[in-house]
Order: structure tokens, then sequence, then C-alpha cells
């Protein structure tokens, strides 16, 4: 019988209703949710909420400090903390770019409540980092 796991995710995007519309989504999954315009404020969040921010979903494009920047910073601070990025751009733009999906995975919009909810689900189930199976890289 698999786990509903639930926690605190922060959503990150600079679009007003493009957060609440995942807010209202998150919240009815039962999830808490905490919200940030861009990575700046994001990352603000995650730094003063003393581990209380179980997954972090953002966009990719944004002012300030992007989603991919924001990732990184975070991968780099907080390595236990998952991060999901959003994307209108497909997977194959985003590697060229230097994201990878098997390292951060890529939520490519628009998704379906199910892939959401799948995604932040194999996220919070995971110990540490959500990585894709993978053979382990040689040295």
């Amino acid at each position: 019988m698999a786990r509903n796991l639930t926690g605190t995710i922060l959503v990150v995007d600079d679009e007003d209703g493009v957060r609440a519309m995942l807010g209202q989504q998150l919240t009815a999954l039962g999830h808490t949710i905490l919200e940030a315009r861009h990575g700046l404020e994001a990352l603000h969040l995650v730094r003063t909420q003393h581990g209380r921010v179980d997954l972090v979903l953002t966009d990719v494009v944004m002012p300030h400090l992007n989603g991919t920047q924001l990732a990184a910073t975070l991968i780099g601070e907080f390595p236990e903390l998952p991060v999901i990025l959003m994307s209108a751009y497909a997977p194959r733009a985003l590697t060229r770019v230097g994201i990878y999906q098997s390292v951060v995975p890529v939520l490519v919009k628009p998704f379906t409540n199910d892939e959401l909810a799948g995604l932040i689900q194999l996220a919070l189930g995971r110990p540490g980092r959500p990585v894709a199976d993978q053979p382990a890289a040689a040295e």
C-alpha cells in the first residue's frame, strides 16, 4: 500500500495566478504551502524556516534569481532538501543550459494533477535529493 506523504512545500513562481493555482492543488493534496515570487525571496524563506520546508517547487524563468540558480544554491546549502523545477521548455532544452533531470526533476508545463502529485510523492518519499535511477558515475 502506497503512503500518502505530505509536507510543507515552497512554491516559487513570479506569476500570482500560477502560485495561487498550485497552492490550491497542493492544499487539496494535504500539503502546507509557502509562496515566493522569485528565487531570492525563496532562498530567504528556506534559510529562515529552520528546516520546516520539505520540498521546493520552482519555476525556471523568474527575475532576480531564476529557478536553476535557486536549485544550485539550495543543493549546495541544503543537500537533503528536494527541489523540483517547473518549465514550459522541453527537458532537452534544459539539459543544454546545465539542468539535468537526474539531479533535479523537471516538471514540464502544462502538467496534470496526477503528474504533479506523483513527482511530489516520489521526492518526499526518498531520503535526500530525488535522483532518477541511473548507474553510478565512473570516478
